[in-house]
């Protein structure tokens, strides 16, 4: 949405740094309330960054080991939105994207 909202500006988005509003998001991720965790996943979702991933990955692997099902799904769906690839729940799946991701900035 934030991506959204400068394109239509006419902003080159290489130059809209997303970082402040990620990092917000990240840190509400933490946060005691069900519905504070799942805005923020939509939060990010909508944001379009993805730098989110490392954080996301680890909010999967918490969600998952504490059988919150319902985080679990909407973090996929972050996933989803961010990698342009459907990688469902499976952490190890985000995990390999974002590893290569890097790997391939790198050479660059």
């Amino acid at each position: 949405a934030e991506r959204g909202l400068w394109a239509a500006a006419g902003r080159n988005l290489k130059e809209v740094d997303l970082g402040p509003t990620r990092r917000t998001l990240e840190a509400c991720l933490g946060d005691e309330a069900e519905a504070v965790r799942l805005e923020a996943l939509l939060g990010l979702r909508l944001l379009g960054d993805p730098s989110a991933l490392p954080a996301l990955i680890d909010y999967g692997r918490a969600a998952r080991r504490d059988e919150r099902f319902k985080e679990l799904s909407a973090a996929g769906a972050a996933v989803r939105e961010l990698t342009g690839r459907d990688l469902g729940v499976d952490i190890d799946a985000w995990g390999s994207w974002w590893r290569e991701r890097t790997a391939t900035e790198g050479q660059g």
